[in-house]
């Protein structure tokens, strides 16, 4: 349901342009500085399942850190600046567990000061003032949950995507194994989502079992 009344933008993501912020009424344009998320909701924000410059680990990586700068700017207290990293393809399952759990519950510091669409030091008096003032929080409480709604959101897409990368490594592997016509092997390494410390086994007599994660 949500991608679906999002999905326009999701399309039209990085086409948009965001103006705004500073101390000036901003009169409802968007900061510079506001990510535009939709654009990480789709395989062209990538290239690969790997740590490269521009491959799903490291994008994702540095957008959460920076979501995360954000937040503890934000924040009155320190809250925010223990929000965890996303992490590289040798995270520990611990961490990414970790990263998931934070990530998935996540809601703003920001004030949303943006979303305002009228501006009170223009009211004629106290009365039209307070009437602006109580309309403001309306579309700030409006813009706060759209954005919580849509980081949520693309926590449950780098976790599909993150469980599709440590799938893509198994089969690459089980191909590999079953062209060298070897046995059952144990893959060590933490890679595209298989926790560190544990191993795989693989048989490649059999493509769609005998695969366990220890």
């Amino acid at each position: 349901a949500w991608y679906d009344s999002h999905r326009d933008a999701i399309l039209r993501s990085g086409e948009r342009h965001q103006t705004g912020g500073g101390a000036e009424f901003a009169g409802g344009k968007r900061p510079d500085d506001e990510i535009d998320l939709f654009q990480f909701f789709s395989p062209s924000a990538f290239s690969g399942y790997n740590d490269g410059a521009k491959g799903f680990y490291t994008v994702y990586d540095a957008l959460f850190s920076k979501l995360a700068e954000q937040e503890s700017k934000a924040a009155s207290s320190a809250r925010t600046s223990q929000l965890p990293k996303f992490g590289l393809s040798a995270a520990l399952h611990s961490e990414v567990s970790t990263f998931y759990a934070h990530w998935g519950s996540f809601a703003t510091s920001k004030d949303f000061s943006w979303a305002d669409q009228y501006n009170p030091a223009s009211a004629p008096n106290r009365q039209v003032r307070r009437r602006m003032e109580e309309e403001n929080k309306k579309f700030r409480k409006a813009a706060r949950k759209e954005y919580n709604d849509t980081v949520r959101e693309l926590v449950s897409y780098v976790k599909k995507v993150r469980l599709w990368a440590g799938m893509f490594l198994v089969v690459e592997v089980k191909v590999q194994c079953a062209c060298l016509g070897s046995g059952c092997i144990a893959l060590h390494g933490a890679m595209n989502g298989i926790p560190r410390g544990g191993h795989v086994l693989l048989d490649p007599a059999n493509t769609t079992q005998g695969l366990h994660v220890l």
